[in-house]
């Protein structure tokens, strides 16, 4: 699964927020079809290995500064200036040869100050 930030369609440069079923997560930045690693994969201990689930995850921008949020506990504070606005989007992908059902529910944008 993915959630994509700060995303520039025009100029092809996002960041992404990427979950596998491993229960790893990691954030890269494309950047005109190059990628950068933000955070490299690794497990958290907020993602069961596996499918189906169910959590909630969250991000809240700052300026540089990225909040990840799952199940509304802090699981990174990242701090990247290298693109700070933009879009938000979600996706997901398939590595095996199963059908995949994901859903999105409860979907919501607030703007802080």
């Amino acid at each position: 699964y993915s959630m994509f930030f700060r995303t520039n369609r025009e100029e092809n440069i996002y960041y992404e927020w990427e979950i596998n079923c491993r229960g790893e997560t990691r954030v890269i930045l494309v950047n005109r079809d190059r990628k950068t690693t933000i955070m490299d994969w690794s497990m958290n201990g907020l993602i069961r290995v596996g499918a189906p689930q169910k959590f909630s995850i969250g991000i809240h921008l700052n300026s540089e500064k990225v909040n990840l949020f799952i199940n509304d506990q802090l699981l990174a504070e990242l701090n990247d200036m290298r693109h700070l606005s933009g879009g938000f989007g979600l996706g997901l992908s398939s590595e095996g040869s199963y059908p995949i059902t994901i859903s999105f529910s409860d979907f919501r944008f607030y703007k802080t100050d």
